[in-house]
């Protein structure tokens, strides 16, 4: 885990990449961000596919919670995008909070077609039905990846949902610094 202190509140970020790829390094030049607003800022790797399933994933944010507690963290809001929102997602259904980038709420309908063969291995999650305590999702207009249909169905459950007009699966670092300006006070 890479993790920066500034308050007992973290917002734990958790990668993407069709759970066969990421790194948590990509979100490290957002810490900045984040602990410039007053909170502390984590990032976390996961075991991959071809190492475990949705389960063990879990598993796996599960492991790096307990650790941000024993280093003093009180809150921790769950950060995904893409397959890590996923992750996110399964998770915050424990009482966390959320924030959802390119949300993928189920992963047999409305994803792309190469992406079904990597969801196919994560395993089958439906989480459409599912409440949550505070969840945000963020989805590009023009994503081809996955469809803003996904968190345009979690919106209809009462979720806050930003649509990013024009935007694809993928925000640049810019459009990143200036969507968490906004969506942490």
């Amino acid at each position: 885990v890479y993790f920066k202190y500034v308050s007992p509140t973290c917002y734990l970020f958790i990668h993407g990449g069709g759970w066969v790829a990421g790194d948590k390094s990509d979100w490290y030049r957002l810490d900045n961000v984040i602990c410039g607003k007053g909170y502390s800022y984590a990032a976390m790797n996961y075991r991959l596919s071809n190492e475990t399933d949705w389960k063990g994933m879990d598993s796996d944010v599960g492991l790096c919670i307990s650790k941000l507690k024993s280093l003093g963290i009180k809150k921790v809001v769950l950060v995904g995008a893409s397959a890590g929102s996923t992750i996110a997602l399964v998770h915050g259904l424990k009482g966390y909070d959320v924030i959802s980038l390119a949300t993928v709420s189920r992963t047999d309908t409305l994803l792309c077609d190469n992406l079904y063969p990597y969801a196919k291995k994560y395993g089958n999650v439906n989480l459409w039905d599912s409440t949550y305590s505070n969840l945000t999702l963020v989805h590009g207009d023009m994503d081809y990846i996955t469809d803003i249909e996904q968190s345009r169905v979690m919106a209809q459950k009462g979720h806050k949902l930003h649509i990013m007009h024009g935007k694809g699966h993928v925000l640049t670092e810019a459009e990143i610094y200036e969507l968490f300006e906004f969506l942490i006070k």
